[in-house]
């Protein structure tokens, strides 16, 4: 399996994290308003959610990647 690390300073990344605060935010009043129903309330918590994970990219994958480097090479 191939491992692609997330550079967290690239301006690609920034961008996704400009997006991904905006769309929190934007879900966030939604969720809050006094006419959602509670079923959307719960697809809106499961997408923040969802979004909030992907902010985690960077370090994640350079967790990953690590943990990948320092197990040993052909050993099943």
């Amino acid at each position: 399996m191939a491992l692609l690390p997330v550079n967290g300073a690239s301006s690609d990344w920034l961008r996704v994290v400009e997006y991904a605060h905006a769309r929190i935010g934007e879900l966030t009043e939604e969720c809050i308003a006094i006419n959602t129903d509670a079923g959307r309330r719960q697809d809106i918590a499961a997408r923040i959610a969802e979004l909030r994970e992907l902010l985690k990219a960077p370090e994640a994958t350079r967790l990953t990647a690590e943990l990948h480097e320092s197990q040993p090479r052909g050993v099943y």
